[in-house]
Parts: C-alpha cells; structure tokens; sequence
C-alpha cells in the first residue's frame, strides 16, 4: 500500500543527508500526515461545500465527480510544479 510510496523520499533523503535519517523520516512522515490532512479538508469543501450532516441530500453525491477532477487537477499541477524543480 502506502508504504511503498514512503521508500523513494526516504532513500533519496538519506542519500542527500546521510547523518540526519531521523530528520529525514520526520520530515517526510509529517508530510504524508499532513498532505492528507489538508486534502481531507480541501475534498470535503469540494464535496459537501453547505457542510449537511449524514443523512445526507443528493447534492453532495451529485458533486462527487466534480470533486475527484478538481482533486486530479490540484494534484497534476502540483506534481508538474514540483517536477520542474528537480536538479540531474
């Protein structure tokens, strides 16, 4: 699952600073954590913007696709911004 995505930062972050792993595993740890956090957030504006508790009306399943494309799209351009930064 998930943990196979924490590999490539942690490895590429020991090899850039070998004597801080323990930084390394916090920073990309609190990332993960937080990335989520937001994004929970942010999916939950998107898709139930009128904040209706359960049960809940049809408008809130009725945005869901609106909601997975804004995600995509907060998702690609952030992937496309960072990538842009990486240093050969």
């Amino acid at each position: 699952g998930i943990g196979t995505a924490y590999n490539a930062p942690i490895v590429a972050g020991w090899s850039w600073f070998p004597q801080k792993k323990g930084a390394v595993n916090g920073v990309v740890l609190t990332g993960f954590g937080a990335g989520g956090f937001i994004f929970n957030m942010i999916g939950t504006k998107l898709i139930n913007p009128e904040g209706f508790s359960s049960p809940f009306p049809p408008s809130v399943s009725e945005s869901w696709p609106n909601m997975l494309r804004t995600l995509a799209a907060i998702y690609a351009a952030m992937s496309i911004a960072r990538s842009l930064l990486i240093k050969t």
